[in-house]
């Protein structure tokens, strides 16, 4: 390796800037599958604005409505000099535990409502 190919290496600097959770969070969600909080106009939330016609709500800090079928948007800005590459996973816990106790019930006809509202939500925006 030659002088120029040594400094060239030695300039390489990985540094990426992660963003903070705050409150509220953006993983936190309110899963509607019945529309109660829209055809209640959101009674429980005072006067908070709620997306028309989702059932799946994530609470905004920025956006048209108080509470959307979008998370408000993450940024992690890369500060070093070479290209990096983040990946980000994200589990449902507790969403699993509903589904598989419903199942246990025998509850299948209402698993399937709520899976095909939830997906009809999610790929309609």
């Amino acid at each position: 390796m030659d002088q120029e190919e040594w400094k060239s290496e030695a300039e390489d600097t990985v540094s990426i800037e992660l963003p903070t959770i705050e409150e509220p969070s953006p993983f936190d969600f309110i899963l509607d599958p019945q529309r109660l909080i829209t055809e209640t106009d959101g009674a429980k939330y005072g006067s908070s604005t709620f997306e028309t016609g989702a059932t799946l709500f994530f609470e905004n800090v920025d956006g048209d409505y108080d509470f959307s079928s979008r998370s408000d948007m993450l940024t992690i800005t890369n500060k070093g000099t070479v290209p990096v590459e983040v990946t980000v996973t994200a589990w449902l816990d507790q969403i699993i535990y509903v589904l598989r106790r419903m199942i246990f019930l025998r509850m299948k006809r209402q698993v399937s409502i709520l899976l095909l509202l939830i997906v009809q939500d999610i790929y309609s925006h």
